[in-house]
């Protein structure tokens, strides 16, 4: 105890020791040296203090601050001990020294210790990299936030849809941009309630009103549609949505969205007419539609369907209870189509009979598709059903008319003939007994020669018109009698028939190439014979006849396009455009007709002109328009009065069989 009190009396007294470069063979370079190191180190760490001590008066909240002072006291008590060494070199305060040291030696421990202690909650600390990564990283998150608020209000935009918030016991709402283009107000305007409601169609406001006030007592804001008049003046549905927010179990405000369905109320009003109307035509046409869920059993009608069964709206069907309704004779048919059905995805149309109690039988006619699941099994069948009753009926009374009129057809066509034949024999012997009369006749009787000659004359007729009804009874339509048929020769015969009329009459014929088709030969030259005759009867005082014939042969396609005429008559034939016709034309530069004219000319015993202008029946034309219609053709005629007369006729160079239809 008394060495240390007697260091501490003694601690600057350096009589004991003599200067550092007394002791030991200092040179001076070495000493020197020695002393420059030792006052470095010491500047330097007196130095470094210094910068600790602003880095601390300068940090704001800076973390470690007893730390940094304790390391500033160790740097500056190693520093003191550097000093003192250099000092002792001419002051040897050893004594000084020593208590230097060890005051250094305590704080270092000292800060160890407190390093050590700091040593996990300063490891958390983030490093410059880690600070340089979290900033790019919150600079990304904070871009992404943009983006996506940016994506999320042009998806409002789209979507007519925008949010609003009401602080309860405040008067103004919040919206978002979406909002206010919604409402077509400018974005600076502040909304409150008031400015709202000015909005709302009046018949709408007491709703709005409600829907609030019943949210803020059950916390249930029920979703709802309401009218408003933008700021440009047009009128918009809205869908509201919203929710009650509650703070300490009170809510303290209403928050929502709104949309703008116009399009969709529009788009639904448009239905509502369509599907109103669609009812009021399957009305109309007693159709009617429905559908079977065939795992579950169960049946959807439409109203029609209902209405045709007789049945009360609603009803719960099933497939069972259906099929009761079914005339007895018919459920198989039924059965047969609906298991086909399930069985090959294929729902066959059919007709069948329903028997209701205390009402006619009706006929159905009913078509429908299968619907098949993603394995191809059948899940479904919809369909149509039509109430075809009176349509049944008329073709039950059409087929039967049909073969009445098929037998008086037969029996006239007999009686036709056998009259044709029964007039001839009594016209035979009239024209034989006025010609040998005519002979022992006195040839100065003039009168009486006149009588006769008339006598032959209406024979003459009459045996013409005989003529001219077999040929037209004796027409028919004879498939198995279609051959290959050459137009040319065919022309060639009937020139060579009508020479004499032709040289008698000296008219010119001009002809050209006349294509090939199938038909039945006789028919084809009667056909032409007959417009030929009436070609060269036809003509006018002073004029030389002259007939031209032409003929083409063209695709359906083709024919339509040059003429329109065509067109109805084409509509007839499957797959029309792309078969061959024959197009032959007999045109004259006779008397002509007028146009009104065109539509009778072809009728049986029709006659243009006076008999006793122009010889003939009134049978020729027909008989070359029934010619015609037996090869499935058509014909028409244009003609002008003192011009000329045109007759075309159009027939398939293969026969085909086709509905007559008469071109507009």
């Amino acid at each position: 105890m008394n060495q240390v009190l007697d260091f501490f009396r003694k601690l600057f007294d350096t009589s004991d020791w003599p200067p550092r470069w007394h002791c030991g063979n200092w040179t001076g370079f070495h000493g020197w040296l020695y002393i420059i190191s030792d006052l470095l180190i010491w500047s330097a760490y007196f130095a470094i203090p210094l910068v600790i001590l602003k880095y601390i008066s300068r940090k704001v909240n800076a973390r470690f601050v007893r730390l940094y002072f304790l390391f500033a006291a160790f740097i500056l008590a190693c520093g003191a001990t550097h000093l003192l060494d250099a000092i002792t070199f001419w002051f040897p305060a050893y004594r000084l020294n020593a208590l230097v040291r060890f005051v250094t030696g305590v704080v270092s421990w000292i800060t160890v210790f407190s390093i050590i202690r700091i040593l996990p909650e300063a490891m958390k600390l983030r490093s410059i990299d880690d600070l340089e990564r979290e900033i790019a990283e919150r600079k990304s998150a904070e871009e992404r936030l943009q983006i996506a608020n940016e994506r999320l209000q042009e998806a409002q935009q789209l979507a007519r849809l925008g949010h609003w918030q009401r602080d309860l016991g405040e008067e103004v709402v919040q919206w978002s941009d979406s909002v206010y283009q919604i409402f077509g107000l400018p974005l600076t305007e502040a909304i409150t309630l008031e400015r709202l409601m000015t909005l709302v169609h009046p018949e709408d406001r007491q709703r709005l009103k409600a829907v609030s006030e019943t949210a803020l007592k059950t916390g249930v804001y029920e979703s709802f549609r309401y009218r408003i008049t933008d700021g440009q003046g047009q009128v918009k549905t809205l869908q509201a949505t919203g929710q009650v927010v509650y703070a300490g179990g009170k809510p303290v405000r209403l928050v929502g969205t709104v949309q703008d369905i116009s399009g969709q109320v529009q788009i639904e009003e448009q239905l509502q007419i369509s599907n109103k109307r669609l009812q009021e035509a399957q009305e109309i046409a007693r159709v009617g539609h429905w559908e079977w869920d065939v795992a579950k059993d169960i049946i959807t009608w439409s109203h029609g369907m209902y209405r045709i069964y007789n049945l009360a709206p609603g009803d719960q069907l099933n497939y069972e209870k259906i099929i009761r309704h079914i005339h007895p004779d018919d459920r198989q048919i039924v059965e047969d189509a609906v298991q086909h059905a399930l069985t090959t995805g294929v729902y066959p149309s059919f007709k069948y009979r329903i028997k209701l109690p205390g009402q006619p039988v009706k006929t159905m006619f009913a078509r429908g598709q299968a619907v098949k699941d993603e394995t191809g099994q059948v899940v479904r069948l919809t369909g149509t059903v039509q109430d075809i009753t009176e349509q049944q009926k008329a073709e039950d009374l059409l087929v039967e008319k049909t073969a009445q009129l098929e037998v008086t057809n037969s029996e006239l066509q007999r009686f036709a003939y056998v009259a044709s034949h029964d007039l001839q024999e009594p016209l035979r012997k009239i024209m034989t007994f006025s010609s040998m009369l005519q002979k022992h006749l006195n040839s100065g009787d003039e009168r009486s020669s006149n009588f006769l000659g008339k006598i032959e004359n209406a024979a003459s007729r009459l045996q013409r018109l005989i003529d001219d009804i077999l040929k037209f009874s004796s027409l028919r339509h004879a498939e198995a009698a279609f051959q290959k048929v050459k137009l040319d020769e065919v022309l060639n015969g009937v020139l060579l028939d009508l020479e004499l009329k032709i040289a008698e009459r000296k008219a010119q014929i001009i002809t050209s190439d006349l294509p090939q088709v199938e038909g039945i030969p006789t028919q084809m030259g009667q056909l032409l014979q007959n417009l030929m005759n009436n070609a060269l009867k036809f003509t006018k005082p002073n004029t030389l006849p002259r007939i031209h014939i032409t003929g083409v042969q063209l695709t359906g396609a083709a024919l339509r396009n040059r003429y329109p005429l065509y067109a109805g008559y084409l509509n007839n034939i499957p797959d029309a455009l792309e078969k061959e016709f024959a197009l032959i034309s007999v045109a004259d530069n006779g008397i002509g007709f007028e146009p009104e004219q065109e539509a009778r000319i072809f009728d049986v015993f029709e006659r243009l002109h006076g008999k006793n202008v122009y010889e003939g029946s009134g049978i020729g034309l027909a008989i070359c328009k029934k010619i015609v219609e037996n090869h499935h053709g058509f014909i028409h005629a244009t003609g002008k009065p003192d011009v000329g007369a045109t007759f075309h006729f159009i027939i398939p160079v293969v026969a085909e069989k086709v509905s007559q239809h008469q071109p507009a």
